[in-house]
């Protein structure tokens, strides 16, 4: 936003913005609109091959908007570029890539992206968002495979990499809902939300936690119903720790009757991954409601399961 100082408050009106190329956001910039039935953006006029609405940078914040329509290529022959002109294979179909230290996100509807609604390093903010009918097969395609709602990863600097989400309603994805890959310096606290028909898992933790003292994740009082729905997806379902660590899975509410997928967790290990460091020490899953849904895991040495029912 290059036209005005760092740190600039947009007030948008009612309307829909139609975008034709990625907008960039400075330091401590803010972007609120007059509700989120009222204000609408729409990238669906940015070229595929650069599909990415927003950039941010620094300190960001958007409030009380609708955004979505960011594409990624029509077919497997095309490819993504990236901001510096090179081939990026995961880098279209983003309503916001997350580039700075935060990117707050309040009273947002985010919805029907090619890939995510986030993506990036950096730490993040989201309270009563609605993130639905994120991912498509571009971005689902084996040496993508990206799509999710969010989809934090590679955060290998100090102060990124962390999730805050409350009061929201993450549905509908084509992949998964929420997504964390090798986030050695990010802690993740989620919380009070709704996770529904998601197609693959509703929240991925990958390759985390233990790589450094604030690597590591909570998730308490959710409720997760009918995720799961790939058919096509290896073991898809509630929540999936993946050859990580350090995860509180406490107090969520799964619905039952195999509507999770196969699973409401599943812990896994797999020494080939490189580095190998997370194996599922201090993976804790406790006081859940199941309804049905199994436990997959807890024979693992370093998971504790208990009294979930």
């Amino acid at each position: 936003m290059s036209r005005h100082d760092p740190g600039t408050t947009y007030c948008l009106a009612r309307g829909t913005f139609r975008v034709t190329g990625t907008i960039e956001t400075d330091n401590g910039d803010t972007v609120i609109g007059a509700g989120r039935n009222a204000t609408f953006i729409d990238g669906s006029r940015i070229p595929r091959t650069n599909g990415r609405i927003f950039i941010t940078q620094g300190h960001t914040m958007f409030a009380d908007l609708d955004i979505s329509g960011a594409r990624t290529p029509s077919n497997s022959s095309s490819d993504c570029i990236s901001t510096n002109g090179t081939v990026a294979p995961a880098s279209c179909g983003k309503a916001f890539v997350n580039n700075g230290e935060l990117l707050t996100l309040r009273s947002v509807d985010c919805h029907n992206n090619g890939g995510n609604c986030v993506s990036g390093a950096g730490s993040l903010v989201m309270d009563d968002v609605n993130c639905w009918k994120n991912g498509g097969a571009w971005s689902m395609t084996e040496g993508r495979a990206y799509a999710a709602c969010v989809k934090i990863a590679a955060a290998y600097t100090a102060g990124n990499g962390s999730l805050t989400l409350t009061n929201s309603y993450i549905h509908d994805q084509r992949g998964n809902g929420i997504w964390c890959d090798h986030c050695k310096y990010g802690s993740w606290d989620i919380h009070d939300n709704l996770f529904e028909h998601n197609g693959n898992h509703a929240i991925q933790w990958e390759m985390s936690g233990g790589w450094t003292e604030a690597d590591r994740a909570r998730v308490r009082n959710n409720i997760f119903r009918n995720n799961g729905w790939q058919t096509d997806r290896t073991g898809p379902g509630g929540i999936i720790v993946s050859t990580a660590n350090d995860i509180v899975i406490e107090g969520n509410t799964f619905d039952g009757q195999g509507a999770n997928g196969a699973y409401a967790v599943y812990i896994l290990f797999g020494a080939g991954r490189n580095p190998p460091q997370p194996d599922a020490r201090g993976v804790i899953v406790q006081d859940n409601t199941l309804n049905g849904d199994p436990i997959v895991g807890c024979e693992i040495a370093g998971t504790t399961c208990n009294n979930n029912s």
